[in-house]
């Protein structure tokens, strides 16, 4: 019987009989991260596509609750795959307005802009539409019950069976199975967020600072313990054109890092209410969703011999909880390392990591890190004045330069 190798590179490097094997490499996860890794390896080693399959848990399109903001790095990614975001329905947000008891200042990008917002839904299964289209097969309904990693490959056990490849991505998001083959013992870099979509609810806009098509982050409770910031964004339903007068749909949400080693000992729903009573709208006439979202922690792993993470399985934003354009770039290094692996039939993966780390999207990734230790830890009433009021500028400039942009390097 084949034995379970938690270390090494022989692991990676031993040969398994081809008759074990049903596949080369197993995506698990259709969301931005996984069709990500398959698009790029499409470019990068097309003779791949033919042994790969990609597992999703859902159908596309299937439910997604995320603010779908996609910054500048998004459609800068998906250019360099041949792709534009724009043959789904989006709204440009020109304004991110960040404030502190009341003031603040506004975040603009590049380009006069902030982001694009779409709906998640139209999103994912547009990219899994284009990942289909390179020649990639899906399974969709099937949940991935454990991964064990075994002599020469990895078995991948899941409702509909158990199926062998000679390597996998876990792309399953921040309550990744495919993370505990990697780290069964792991820091906790989770966060969590709380969210509403308010469909075919015109805001009433009750205060006047607010106003339609602009993003707001408001880091009011950073003081009382909340490691993150309330926000709200102008938002789509799924499928739906964009109406004349502005989207009558509005995305409300909630962000605790939990950076700090934070607790739950607060509610998150009151955050919520507030901001939400600011449009005139209450807080108990909508579906509320909760998740966990797992940020990017340096000291953490992100692959073991024949496994590699990508996306929120990895780590997103530890500041923004930014996850869109991440995911895509995490694609991208992942292929990169895939690639690697298999021209050298070396699959320990041990060079993904330092790849990362090395890389502009991880250099970008951990001054997140920072940045988000570095605010939400200060319980200072008068340092927060400082920042948000009169910091802006350099804020701004900080952002942009070490925070964003980070794909033109890549």
């Amino acid at each position: 019987m084949p034995s379970t190798h938690p270390d090494g590179g022989a692991a990676g490097r031993a040969s398994a009989p081809t008759s074990r094997l049903d596949y080369d490499l197993l995506i698990v996860g259709a969301g931005p991260a996984g069709t990500s890794t398959a698009l790029h390896l499409a470019q990068r080693a097309p003779a791949l596509k033919a042994r790969t399959l990609i597992l999703e848990k859902g159908t596309h399109p299937r439910p997604k609750l995320c603010a779908g903001a996609l910054v500048p790095d998004v459609g800068r990614c998906l250019t360099q795959l041949g792709l534009d975001f724009t043959e789904i329905p989006s709204i440009r947000v020109d304004d991110f307005i960040l404030t502190f008891e009341g003031r603040g200042f506004n975040l603009r990008l590049y380009e006069g802009f902030s982001c694009h917002v779409v709906n998640r839904e139209d999103l994912d299964a547009w990219l899994a539409e284009k990942a289909r289209r390179q020649g990639f097969a899906f399974q969709e309904n099937t949940h991935v019950r454990r991964v064990e990693r075994r002599d020469g490959y990895v078995e991948v056990h899941t409702d509909r069976g158990t199926l062998r490849a000679r390597a996998v991505v876990g792309a399953d998001g921040s309550n990744s199975v495919v993370r505990h083959a990697v780290a069964p013992r792991t820091h906790k870099a989770i966060g969590r967020s709380l969210e509403v979509l308010t469909p075919n609810a015109s805001p009433s806009f009750t205060v006047s600072s607010h106003r339609g098509q602009n993003a707001y982050a408001e880091f009011d409770h950073v003081l009382d313990g909340n490691a993150g910031y309330v926000y709200t964004f102008p938002s789509i339903e799924r499928g739906a054109p964009v109406p004349p007068n502005g989207p009558p749909v509005r995305h409300f949400g909630v962000w605790d890092s939990r950076v700090g080693g934070g607790t739950d000992r607060f509610s998150l729903k009151p955050l919520l209410g507030d901001i939400m009573e600011q449009y005139g709208l209450r807080l108990q006439e909508h579906p509320l969703q909760g998740f966990p979202v797992r940020w990017y922690h340096p000291g953490e792993p992100v692959s073991a011999p024949r496994v590699l993470l990508a996306g929120d399985a990895a780590g997103v934003c530890a500041f923004f909880a930014e996850g869109i354009s991440i995911a895509i770039g995490y694609g991208r290094i992942a292929a990169e390392s895939i690639a690697r692996g298999f021209a050298t039939d070396d699959l320990s993966f041990a060079d993904y990591r330092p790849a990362l780390a090395k890389s502009p999207l991880g250099r970008s990734l951990w001054r997140r890190w920072l940045l988000a230790n570095a605010v939400y830890r200060v319980r200072s009433r008068a340092a927060h004045r400082l920042l948000w009021h009169h910091g802006g500028p350099a804020i701004e400039a900080f952002v942009k330069r070490f925070i964003f942009n980070w794909s033109k390097g890549a």
